[in-house]
Order: structure tokens, then sequence, then C-alpha cells
């Protein structure tokens, strides 16, 4: 799927996205309805927040890009930062939520410390 595509999905088309990737190995997977599906995903996306946020705030290049608005950089910045520690899961996905819960929202107090 394309970013363009992916950029004009809902956030729960998203989450269905990332909890089919992240569900495939679980063999009660096809057992589960599409918000069952999303739910896991968002447990999901919340345990391994701490480690993307990490990824990406750490980032001098996510910090200038985002002091220079460079929205679609940022996403294509923070697939590269975060696919490495996805195996099995496309990082497109789980980059679009990152910006969209709001990468300052997510990196203030670690940008706050380091300035």
């Amino acid at each position: 799927m394309t970013n363009t595509a992916l950029e004009n999905l809902t956030d729960d088309e998203l989450y269905l996205i990332l909890g089919n990737e992240v569900l495939q190995a679980d063999e009660h997977f096809k057992v589960l309805s599409p918000k069952q599906i999303i739910e896991k995903a968002k447990v999901w996306f919340q345990l391994n927040l701490p480690k993307f946020q990490q990824s990406v705030c750490s980032s001098t290049a996510i910090r200038a890009l985002y002091e220079k608005q460079e929205n679609a950089t940022i996403v294509a910045g923070t697939v590269d930062l975060i696919a490495g520690a996805l195996t099995g899961i496309a990082p497109a996905s789980v980059a679009y939520l990152l910006y969209r819960k709001g990468i300052y929202v997510l990196c203030q107090t670690h940008w706050a410390q380091r300035s």
C-alpha cells in the first residue's frame, strides 16, 4: 500500500492493518472480528510505544524535520527509524499512527530534557 493510500485511512483502518500483521502468527487469529483485531492492535501499539518513542524522539533528524514542518518527510524518517524494531510488520502503519499522535506530543518531554 502506498504512503498516500495509508495517509487517507482512518486510525481504525490503520490499526486493522497493524492487527492483521501482528496477529498473523496467532492460530486463533482467523476467528477474531475486525473490532477485536483493532483492539488487539491498539494494545500492541501502546505496549510498544515507549520503544518507538525512544527511536523517534532521540533522532536529531526527526526533530529538525519537525522544526521545518516537513510532514511527509517526518513519516518517511519515522518508517526508517522503527523498521529495525519491527519484525514481520510493515512500519508504515505504525509510523502514520505515531505521526497522528503528534510528533511534538510524543517527543516533548524527551526534547525538553535535551534542550
